[in-house]
């Protein structure tokens, strides 16, 4: 993930209320399982990358605990890569189609968007 993606991430995210995103605008007002059952139905390889925002209106210690201990779970059933954001209740995860539909049934998760890199200049 280019440096570029994650601070303009960190920079979006910072200035979006936790309530709003709650609400499904990071997935475009559709629900997780909404958003995990089409990113799958529209993957072109065997693995995906995404973005995944988990509940976070605890402190930012309580966040780092939270991701750290998500993507932990994510690598152990079978995750390719799965490391949190710093400071963010965000865990970026290279899954394959399987893994990525049992994210469905998880109620931590608030919103599922693929990883997408920037365009080369």
């Amino acid at each position: 993930m280019s440096v570029n993606l994650i601070w303009g991430l960190v920079v979006c995210m910072s200035g979006v209320p936790d309530t709003a995103l709650s609400q499904g605008t990071m997935c475009n007002g559709r629900t997780p399982a909404d958003a995990i059952v089409t990113l799958a139905e529209n993957m072109k390889t065997n693995l995906i990358r995404v973005i995944i925002r988990i509940q976070g209106d605890q402190d930012s210690e309580a966040i780092e605990q939270e991701t750290s201990a998500f993507a932990s779970s994510l690598r152990r059933a079978g995750a390719v890569t799965a490391e949190p954001i710093s400071g963010q209740p965000l865990v970026v995860a290279e899954l394959a189609k399987d893994e990525l539909l049992r994210l469905a049934d998880d109620p931590r998760i608030v919103c599922v968007t693929r990883d997408e890199p920037e365009a080369a200049d």
